[in-house]
């Protein structure tokens, strides 16, 4: 059976991130999927709307299908556009589905209760070698 998957991608152009330019591609399940095109038309896009291109590109990435070769890609695009040394580049990769559970120390003792959202936890329970992986508490849970 021939399975497909949509890759949906998105980037702002403005400074209030509030404008988009996306496109969605449909491909085989086992493809990877290609971004140099896809980021050097969104820089193109951000070029066209504000005469000048950006100085941060902040890549959030969904981890399911991840590829080594994606980060390269961007660069890709960047070198193609002559701004390999003009911009800046944050790649994140965001997992979501998660069995870590996080609790703080509650009032009384021995007690504890979910933390509240926005704590941060990047060490104790992170990869030893990696020093930018961490937890985010994203939302209150009941």
């Amino acid at each position: 059976m021939n399975r497909k998957s949509v890759v949906g991608f998105c980037a702002s152009y403005n400074k209030y991130i509030t404008k988009y330019w996306s496109k969605s591609l449909v491909q085989d399940a086992e493809q990877r999927v290609d971004l140099q095109p896809l980021m050097f038309k969104a820089l193109r896009k951000f070029h066209k709307l504000n005469y000048c291109m950006p100085k941060r590109v902040i890549f959030f990435r969904g981890s399911r299908g991840y590829s080594d070769s994606e980060l390269p890609q961007i660069e890709a695009a960047f070198k193609e556009l002559g701004l390999t040394d003009k911009v800046s580049l944050v790649f994140i990769t965001v997992q979501r589905n998660v069995n870590t559970r996080i609790f703080a120390q509650g009032e009384l003792e021995n007690t504890f209760k979910n933390p509240i959202p926005g704590i941060v936890v990047n060490q104790g329970i992170t990869e030893v070698d990696s020093l930018h992986e961490f937890f985010l508490i994203s939302t209150a849970a009941r």
